[in-house]
C-alpha cells in the first residue's frame, strides 16, 4: 500500500498565504503542491527568494509509492525541518491506498517512523512502531521544542486528509442574556477562525446555519419557561472538518409572572392607622409596588406569604389600594386588590342628655 507522511506545523504567524493559516499551522504532505513550506512566504513556494529565505523551510525529500527497496520509486520518505520553531508539530501516517477503509492493512505494514534531532550537536533517534489496530490514519506523536515528543499513536480513518487538515475552532463571545422573559429573541455569539456549517445540539438549535471566520451572532429558536444548559455548536469547514463542541453558557427562561392573593386582610374598621397590617401570597419573589392610596416602606416580595405594614392613613375608607409583583426577568402579576378597610380614629361625643324623672309633673331637670 502506498503509505504518505503528513506533518503539520507553525508557520510564520502572518495568517496569510496557506489554507491553514488561519490555524497558523502549514500542512505538508504529498502532492508536490503541498511538499514545500517556505517560511519567507508562508506558502508553498518562493518565487523570487534569496538563497537563505529558500533554504528557511520544511520539505518532503521523497514521497514513495513501492515502499522501503532499491527501485528509483522505492522509500523511505523523508522530510526535512531546516529550524525548529516554537509550536507544535504533529507526524502523521496516512495508507492512501485505502484510505477511509479502516482495515489493517496499515496495521499489517510494519511501518516505523524514526526522527533524527539535533540536540545541540547531539542526533538523537526516535522510533515510532505502527499499533496493531485496524485503521488507515496513524497519528504517530507530537513535538514541541520545549517539552520534546510525545507519543500519540492512535489509529483511526480518513478518506481524504487533504490541505486542510484542522478543524474551525469556535469559543463564546457574547451568552444569552439570563435570566429572560423574551423567548423569540434568544441572542448569542460566538467566534470562529473558519467559515463553515453550523450544527446545533441539545435543546437549541435556529435558522441560522452558516458561520463567516469571525464573530457570529445567532437567533436560537423560541424555547419554553426553563433552564437550558444543554445547548452544544459546532461548525464544520468545506473539507468537512468538524469543531468540538462549543457548550452555551447556561440560560433561564421565565416568561411567566407572580401570581399574588390575598392571604389576611387589614383589619376593619380600626382605630389603628399606624400599624395596617396586611398579607398576601406569591408565586415568584420579586419587587412590589403600590397603587391607589396605599403605600409601604416593604417593596420586596418572597415566594411565599408576605405581611407588610401600610404607612399611615387619615381616616376613610379605603377601597382602591392595589398591589402588583415584578420578578427578576419583568414579568409583573396582575393588581391584587385590596380589601375596603376603614379607619376611624374619632371618639364619640355627646351631644344631648335627658334625665327623666317618674315624678307626677314631669319637669325637666337638665337641658
Amino acid at each position: 500500500d502506498d503509505l504518505d507522511s503528513h506533518l503539520t506545523g507553525p508557520d510564520n504567524l502572518s495568517r496569510q498565504g496557506h489554507l491553514n493559516a488561519a490555524h497558523e499551522q502549514f500542512h505538508l504532505y504529498y502532492p508536490s503542491d503541498f511538499r514545500n513550506f517556505y517560511y519567507a512566504t508562508n506558502i508553498f513556494s518562493c518565487d523570487g527568494c534569496s538563497v537563505s529565505q529558500m533554504s528557511d523551510n520544511v520539505t518532503l525529500d521523497m514521497d514513495n509509492f513501492d515502499g522501503i527497496g532499491t527501485c528509483d520509486t522505492c522509500g523511505p520518505e523523508t522530510i526535512t525541518i531546516s529550524t525548529v520553531r516554537s509550536g507544535t508539530y504533529r507526524y502523521y501516517v496516512h495508507n492512501f491506498s485505502s484510505k477511509g477503509t479502516n482495515n489493517l492493512n496499515l496495521a499489517a505494514s510494519d511501518a516505523s517512523v524514526k526522527v533524527y534531532y539535533n540536540d545541540n550537536g547531539t542526533t538523537n533517534v526516535t522510533t515510532f512502531n505502527v499499533p496493531n489496530s485496524a485503521g488507515d490514519l496513524w497519528y504517530v506523536f507530537d513535538f514541541d521544542i520545549s517539552s520534546g515528543f510525545t507519543a500519540v499513536n492512535n489509529m483511526g480513518s480518513d478518506s481524504s486528509f487533504t490541505a486542510d487538515a484542522f478543524a474551525p475552532t469556535i469559543s463564546e463571545v457574547t451568552a444569552v442574556s439570563t435570566p429572560t422573559n423574551d423567548n423569540a429573541t434568544l441572542s448569542y455569539t460566538f467566534s470562529s477562525n473558519e467559515a463553515g456549517t453550523i450544527t446545533y445540539g441539545g435543546s437549541c438549535s435556529s435558522s441560522t446555519t452558516s458561520a463567516r471566520a469571525d464573530n457570529n451572532t445567532i437567533t436560537f429558536n423560541a424555547l419554553v419557561d426553563g433552564t437550558y444548559s444543554n445547548c452544544k455548536i459546532s461548525v464544520t469547514d468545506n473539507s468537512f472538518n468538524t469543531s468540538d463542541n462549543l457548550s452555551v453558557s447556561s440560560f433561564t427562561i421565565d416568561t411567566t409572572a407572580p401570581a399574588l392573593a390575598e392571604v389576611a386582610e387589614v383589619t376593619t374598621p380600626t382605630n389603628d392607622n399606624a400599624t395596617l397590617s396586611y398579607t398576601f401570597s406569591s408565586t415568584e419573589s420579586g419587587n412590589i409596588s403600590y397603587g391607589g392610596s396605599c403605600s409601604s416602606s416593604t417593596t420586596s416580595a418572597r415566594a411565599d406569604n408576605n405581611t407588610i405594614t401600610f404607612n399611615a392613613l387619615a381616616e376613610g375608607t379605603y377601597d382602591n389600594c392595589t398591589i402588583s409583583v415584578t420578578d427578576n426577568t419583568s414579568n409583573t402579576s396582575d393588581n391584587l386588590t385590596v380589601s375596603s378597610f376603614t379607619i376611624d380614629k374619632t371618639a364619640p361625643t355627646l351631644d344631648n342628655v335627658t334625665i327623666a324623672s317618674n315624678n307626677s309633673d314631669n319637669t325637666t331637670l337638665a337641658k
